[in-house]
């Protein structure tokens, strides 16, 4: 285990099992993303085990880096499948658009004012 992941929360461990060491890096500076989007998408479903199911699979296979509540609630987060970075908001967060490739490109964007972080 390296130092990084020694100090790294042990729930987002087990839980992004794929994670790269730099988004480990990047994700152990600032206080933790909370899942207060996968909750309010858990609670919209009302029951509906497919779609709680459905909500479920998409917050285990993707990170949230940044989100928002300027203006609506948003959200850019690591998809680990291929390490792109998507963005989402209200009221479907789960319908996510790729905003990067990768989550250097997506720094550079934000760098270049091609990505507005409100």
């Amino acid at each position: 285990m390296s130092a990084v992941e020694k100090n790294f929360p042990e729930q987002i461990l087990k839980r992004y099992v794929n994670l790269l060491d730099a988004f480990k890096t990047f994700y152990e500076q600032p206080n933790l993303c909370s899942n207060a989007f996968e909750q309010m998408s858990l609670e919209a479903a009302e029951g509906d085990k497919d779609l709680e199911n459905k909500v479920k699979l998409f917050w285990n296979a993707h990170l949230p880096i940044m989100m928002s509540v300027d203006g609506c609630y948003e959200y850019y987060a690591i998809a680990l499948n291929d390490g792109s970075v998507v963005h989402g908001s209200e009221p479907e967060f789960e319908e996510s658009l790729v905003v990067a490739d990768s989550f250097a490109n997506f720094l550079l964007k934000i760098v270049a004012g091609e990505i507005g972080i409100s």
